[in-house]
């Protein structure tokens, strides 16, 4: 994933909290997803980016219920135990300085088995986000949340190649950030396409 020379992973739709409730209701697929950091970003940005993620995923049908395992999150057993199938994670990190000086800066990465093992872990550089968000006059929190999704949908359908367009495309750029195109932030149909594949054909996730 980066910026314009900034690289990121694929296409996302912003969809309101109404269409997210009503993919729950339509057969949705139900993904847990453990969110790990170690007290990098604020419950208020986490909660607004965790929104701003699960919007995006409502396009492909997919509902994520999150497990906070981490620093100052209340205790959750379910975070001793080992991943169930289909289970994800996700990390988010910070560093203490940004290297701005690269000519592309990674936002996340997706880890994906080079065999046929499903893929479970996905990281987010918090202070990069923040960076690009303050260069492009863009909410922080919103940004996370695109950065978020954009990694999920790699481990969602276990692609790590980009699109052309839309949320999924390689290269996020201070000029598209700046101008807000809803459509620079779609999941396109290849990617919706290939989430419900998986969901109802490989049974990598439960489905309601």
């Amino acid at each position: 994933m980066g910026y314009g020379p900034w690289a990121i992973g694929r296409t996302l739709l912003l969809l309101t909290a109404a269409a997210t409730a009503q993919a729950a209701e339509l057969g949705a697929t139900d993904v847990t997803v453990r969110i790990y950091h170690a007290g990098v970003v604020t419950e208020a940005d986490e909660t607004g980016a965790l929104q701003t993620a699960a919007g995006i995923l409502a396009a492909a049908d997919v509902v994520p219920h999150w497990t906070h395992c981490h620093k100052g999150a209340a205790p959750d057993d379910a975070c001793a135990r080992p991943l169930a199938p289909g289970e994800l994670t996700l990390r988010l990190v910070r560093a203490r300085q940004v290297a701005t000086q690269m000519p592309a800066m990674t936002l996340g990465e997706a880890l994906l088995p080079a065999q046929r093992g499903a893929p479970t872990l996905a990281t987010v550089h918090v202070d990069r986000v923040d960076w690009l968000a303050e260069r492009s006059g863009t909410d922080a929190k919103l940004l996370l949340g695109r950065a978020m999704a954009h990694e999920l949908t790699h481990l969602l359908t276990a692609i790590g190649a980009h699109a052309a367009e839309g949320l999924m495309r390689p290269v996020w750029s201070l000029a598209e950030l700046s101008r807000e195109h809803r459509e620079d932030w779609m999941l396109d149909g290849v990617n919706v396409a290939a989430i419900r594949a998986r969901a109802n054909v490989t049974m990598t996730l439960v489905r309601r």
